[in-house]
C-alpha cells in the first residue's frame, strides 16, 4: 500500500496553473476546464472533477488522460491535481473513507470504518478532513437521521492524523457540500474547521445559501411553489456579519425542470449563480434571465458535479 509521503509527493507534483484560455466551452463532449468561472481563488477557472450519471458511480476525471472514467462509489473530493479521490458509501455510511488513484481505480489509502464520511482534501495537499458519522433509528424511515460525532484531520506528508479538538455532535448537511475558507478552512454547517485541529463555529448558519466561489461570502437560495428566491440574505461565514438585499426570482419552467431535477452549486457574484441539471452545468444571470452552458454531459447526472480550481490540473488536458 502506499505511504502517506508517497501520496503527497505525487499530489505536489502535479500542481501547475493551467492556462484558461486554452479551452473552449461549448455543448458536446464534456470539457473539463471552465474557464468562464475566473473569480476569487481562481484566475484559471475551476474544472468538473468528478459527476455522477448513476446512483452508485461516478465519471471521474484522469488528469493523464483528460478524459473521464468510470469509477464505483461515492466521491467527496480530489486531491489537488486530481491525481486521487476520496470515496466512501453515501446510502449507508457503512463503509470506510479510502483514497483512490484516480486514473487506475486502485486503492492507495483506507482510513478505517470509524472515518465513514469524508469531507475535504486541502487546497495545498497536505491535509485530508474525515468524520465519522452514526446512523440514528427512529421507528420512522422518514425520520431516521444521521450525525458527525467527530471529525479528524489526516497529513498525508508525516503520517500523523489528529481529532478535531471540541466537537460537538451534530446532524449531517446532505444537500450542501463542504466548501473552504479564504484561510484555508473547512466549512461544514456552521462549522469553520482549521488544518491544525482546533474548530470555531459561525455566528451565520449558510442554511438555504451556497457560497460564493473563491470567497468567504454566501448568499440564500429558496425553493417555493414553482420558483426561487435568490440573493435575498447574505452572509460572511468568518466574520458573521450579514446582509439582505432585494430578492431575485427565477420561474421553475425557464429552468426546464422542477426543484428535484436542479441543483444550485455555486455563486459567482450578485448577478450570476452556477446550476446543474440533468444534462449540463452552466452559469445563470438572475439581472438579465440569461443561462451560459459551461459543459453538456454525455450521461445524464442524476446528483451532483465536484468543482476543483484548476491551478491543479496540467494544461495538456484538452
Amino acid at each position: 500500500m502506499t505511504s502517506w509521503r508517497s501520496l503527497f509527493i505525487g499530489v505536489t507534483v502535479g500542481l501547475i496553473a493551467a492556462t484558461g484560455g486554452a479551452y473552449a466551452l461549448r455543448p458536446g463532449p464534456p470539457r473539463p476546464i471552465l474557464a468562464a468561472l475566473p473569480v476569487g481563488a481562481a484566475p484559471d477557472g475551476y474544472v468538473v472533477a468528478a459527476y455522477q450519471p448513476a446512483p452508485t458511480g461516478w465519471r471521474v476525471l484522469d488528469p493523464r488522460t483528460g478524459t473521464y472514467v468510470a469509477r464505483d462509489g461515492s466521491f467527496a473530493a480530489p486531491s489537488p491535481d486530481l491525481r486521487y479521490i476520496l470515496t466512501y458509501e453515501a446510502g449507508s455510511l457503512s463503509r470506510s473513507t479510502r483514497v483512490l488513484e484516480t486514473g487506475t481505480g486502485a486503492v492507495v489509502r483506507d482510513l478505517g470504518r470509524d472515518w465513514n464520511l469524508p469531507l475535504g482534501w486541502s487546497r495545498d495537499g497536505r491535509h485530508i478532513v474525515v468524520a465519522g458519522a452514526v446512523f440514528h433509528r427512529t421507528g420512522s424511515r422518514e425520520d431516521d437521521y444521521f450525525t458527525v460525532d467527530r471529525v479528524r484531520v489526516f497529513d498525508v506528508v508525516t503520517g500523523r492524523s489528529a481529532n478535531v479538538a471540541g466537537w460537538a455532535s451534530t446532524r449531517t448537511f446532505p444537500d450542501v457540500s463542504p466548501w473552504w475558507t479564504v484561510d484555508g478552512r473547512l466549512v461544514y454547517g456552521d462549522r469553520l474547521i482549521a488544518m491544525d485541529g482546533s474548530v470555531t463555529v459561525s455566528r451565520y448558519a449558510a442554511v438555504d445559501s451556497r457560497p460564493v466561489l473563491g470567497t468567504d461570502q454566501v448568499r440564500s437560495v429558496v425553493y417555493g411553489a414553482g420558483y426561487f428566491v435568490l440573493g435575498e440574505h447574505s452572509g460572511d461565514i468568518v466574520t458573521g456579519t450579514t446582509r439582505d438585499a432585494a430578492a431575485r426570482e427565477l420561474d421553475g419552467r425557464w429552468l426546464g425542470l422542477d426543484a428535484y431535477g436542479f441543483e444550485w452549486i455555486a455563486w459567482l457574484d450578485d448577478d450570476r449563480v452556477v446550476g446543474l441539471r440533468d444534462h449540463d452545468i452552466a452559469v445563470y444571470d438572475i439581472q438579465r434571465q440569461t443561462r451560459q452552458v459551461l459543459m453538456a454531459f454525455p450521461d445524464l447526472v442524476l446528483t451532483g458535479v465536484l468543482l476543483a480550481p484548476a491551478v491543479g490540473v496540467p494544461a495538456t488536458i484538452r
